[in-house]
């Protein structure tokens, strides 16, 4: 599948969902909030945004070059997840606090 072609990634969801999936999983989901959104609208099924290690490390590996901890840069990397409102996020995806 081409990375670039939401379009395509969408067609491939819908036939895995005529093939009984039971959710749909964009993984890595960081760059790709669009397609969440898209995912969503169009499946009706539960959508899954997994964030890959490799996401992770480029979060943790900017705040170890920059003064600040990596934290906040954690949180401000989550608007793309719930913009989109994946039913749920990977367990590498950092968990908002209550009222954060």
């Amino acid at each position: 599948m081409d990375p670039a072609n939401g379009r395509e990634a969408v067609r491939e969801a819908l036939l895995d969902v005529q093939e009984g999936a039971d959710m749909v999983m964009v993984k890595p989901a960081l760059a790709y909030g669009d397609l969440i959104g898209a995912l969503k609208r169009a499946t009706r099924l539960p959508v899954a945004a997994y964030n890959v290690s490799g996401e992770y490390a480029m979060v943790k590996a900017a705040a170890a070059a920059a003064t600040s901890t990596s934290g906040p840069r954690c949180w401000r990397s989550l608007p793309p997840y719930a913009a989109p409102a994946p039913t749920r996020s990977s367990p590498t995806t950092p968990r908002m606090p209550p009222n954060g």
